[in-house]
């Protein structure tokens, strides 16, 4: 199973960062000076590191999580259905709040990766430059720049851990809360003899009901690392999205200078060449001969 998710995982890694070097050697200039040099080097670093988490740690923890879910709940609606559904209550309950804080650090996630970014292109721009920063005496200029760049970096790094830090804790608490009334309501359902539930019966549900619950924080606190790998997918789709926005921008104005020179070629007097769908007017130009410069 190791062995299989490292093939995997590298193997996908190593496509992505081949895909991504032959897309950005087809970037114009202008992206290059446009962006840092640090924040390019960011994506092949931080942002596929996070990508490399989610495929080798993530995505098989899920799947492990997914079928012990699964495979719990059946033994459970086949133990006691009124249990079952108190604890697939509390399991909605804890997936909505999972949900409310990976919102919340999923938009500090993806700031963090954006100021990590910045940072690592200011001390790139900064190392490369140094000599023009000495000789500007741009010292403490530059330092100072860096610590707001740093202070920003450290303000959402924090905020989002915070967020995926709670994540777990919570969840905890409500599964020891579902274990709690699964173990008050069966107790009263099997002293009372309802539903031919049995104290053996309950016994075994609450073991289910603990095994069904630990899956589920499990699985809440992995998508804190999916939200942070989606946010590295956005940083490093940038470029793309950029690239995709530069030719739809292209397309619309080679087509429209197209047909700008063709109503001029079909404004023309007949003697000129038939026009139509797809005539473009041609002209030849002929450079100039250079002239001479007058003897001094």
């Amino acid at each position: 199973y190791n062995r299989i998710m490292v093939n995997v995982s590298q193997g996908t890694m190593r496509s992505l960062r081949v895909e991504l070097f032959e897309h950005m050697e087809s970037l114009p200039i202008r992206y290059f000076d446009t962006h840092a040099h640090g924040d390019i080097m960011s994506v092949y670093t931080n942002d596929v590191d996070t990508l490399r988490q989610l495929f080798s740690q993530s995505i098989p923890q899920l799947v492990n999580s997914a079928v012990t879910i699964v495979t719990t709940f059946v033994s459970m609606f086949l133990l006691d259905l009124p249990l079952t559904i108190i604890t697939l209550a509390m399991i909605c309950i804890m997936l909505l709040v999972t949900s409310r804080i990976a919102g919340k650090s999923a938009v500090y996630f993806t700031r963090q990766q954006k100021d990590l970014g910045a940072v690592n292109g200011y001390i790139e721009e900064m190392m490369n430059g140094q000599k023009v920063v000495k000789v500007f005496c741009h010292e403490q200029k530059s330092l100072e720049q860096f610590r707001a760049l740093n202070e920003q970096l450290r303000d959402s790094a924090e905020k989002a851990n915070i967020f995926s830090s709670i994540t777990m804790p919570v969840n905890g608490n409500l599964g020891n809360i579902s274990y709690v009334l699964c173990a008050v309501v069966g107790a009263i359902l099997a002293l009372n003899g309802y539903l031919g539930l049995t104290l053996g019966t309950l016994v075994s549900f609450l073991t289910l009901n603990k095994n069904s619950t630990q899956p589920v924080s499990q699985i809440s606190q992995q998508t804190n690392s999916i939200v942070m790998a989606m946010a590295g997918a956005s940083s490093s789709g940038s470029s793309i999205c950029w690239t995709k926005r530069r030719r739809r921008t292209t397309d619309m104005w080679s087509w429209s200078m197209q047909r700008k020179i063709r109503t001029e070629a079909c404004r023309k007097p007949r003697s000129a060449p038939a026009c139509g769908p797809g005539a473009i007017l041609i002209r030849r130009m002929v450079p100039s001969p250079i002239r001479s410069l007058p003897e001094t």
